[in-house]
């Protein structure tokens, strides 16, 4: 029993060291001038550190197909979210670039008369 819970306790410390190691990885990477890259390699870090808390702390990894299911389901209906979200953002910006477009074009029409 001893020796069971002192290897539950290394696999998670292990994994906390883990995260803190890509956390002070995000650090450095973001004072990095990579441009564009900057994003690119913080997503990657991040999804690195998503895999270790949801198999090693969530305990996917072990747990029956149903769960997975269930989990798969979620981050499905949570892109969903954000692809509605950014069209929303998106077109309420196309909107307004083509709204204050208008608008400076009645001025204009106003101003001649």
């Amino acid at each position: 029993m001893r020796a069971q819970i002192s290897a539950i306790w290394r696999k998670n410390g292990l994994a906390w060291l883990a995260l803190l190691s890509l956390l002070g990885l995000t650090f450095g990477a973001a004072h990095l001038p990579l441009g564009i890259f900057n994003v690119v390699v913080g997503l990657a870090i991040a999804s690195i550190k998503v895999t270790l808390v949801v198999v090693i702390f969530m305990g996917l990894g072990s747990s029956p197909s149903i769960i997975r299911l269930a989990a798969a389901a979620g981050v499905f209906w949570l892109a969903i979210l954000f692809v509605l979200t950014l069209t929303d953002v998106l077109a309420g910006r196309q909107f307004q670039s083509a709204h204050s477009q208008t608008m400076g074009l009645e001025q204009s029409l106003d101003r001649n008369r």
